[in-house]
């Protein structure tokens, strides 16, 4: 069963690196945008324009809540909480391929040793070499999804937090006169 849900992880931690190198792409063509936004922020009355101009994602999601929220700073702070539960949301997932993957691994690993060991006492060499093979390539592939899942969480961890703080940013430009 380890081994099933390791390979079963490896498709997840593979398919979830296509999605981020996809994002990558993403994040690269609108950075520009993102950052002429905030630098206007504070001199443009009216961001509705602005907001337009930024590329399809959360945060345009998360600027025109915001923006349409300016009346009142608690519909408004309840949005900033929601744009961080979804980050948080995909945080989490990355976060779990990356402690799964090497917990897996090393189940998928001490498990045929254990079976490689009762073949060794039978003095069957070629079958403990087969289960020490597998022994090891479980390693190999659960610390593959281990790293798949860390490169993925501090990608998405360094573009929510500058994302949450533009964020921050704009509801203290939009409620600044308020206390």
């Amino acid at each position: 069963p380890a081994v099933t849900i390791e390979i079963f992880l490896l498709f997840w931690a593979l398919w979830s690196f296509g999605g981020f190198t996809r994002e990558i792409w993403q994040r690269l063509r609108g950075s520009r945008a993102v950052r002429d936004f905030i630098l206007l922020a504070p001199t443009v009355s009216d961001w509705s324009s602005e907001i337009e101009k930024l590329p399809e994602g959360q945060f345009k999601a998360a600027a025109r809540s915001l923006r349409e929220s300016h009346h009142d700073r608690r519909i408004a702070a309840h949005r900033l909480n929601l744009f961080e539960s979804v980050c948080q949301k995909e945080l989490d997932r990355a976060r779990m391929l990356t402690r799964l993957g090497p917990i897996l691994g090393l189940m998928g690993t001490l498990i045929p040793k254990g079976h490689a060991l009762g073949q060794l006492a039978l003095g069957d060499v070629s079958a403990m070499t087969r289960n020490l093979q597998v022994a090891f390539a479980n390693t190999v592939v659960g610390l593959f999804i281990g790293a798949i899942g860390f490169v993925i969480q501090q990608g998405r961890q360094r573009w929510y937090k500058q994302e949450m703080d533009a964020l921050d940013y704009l509801y203290n430009l939009i409620f600044e006169g308020e206390r």
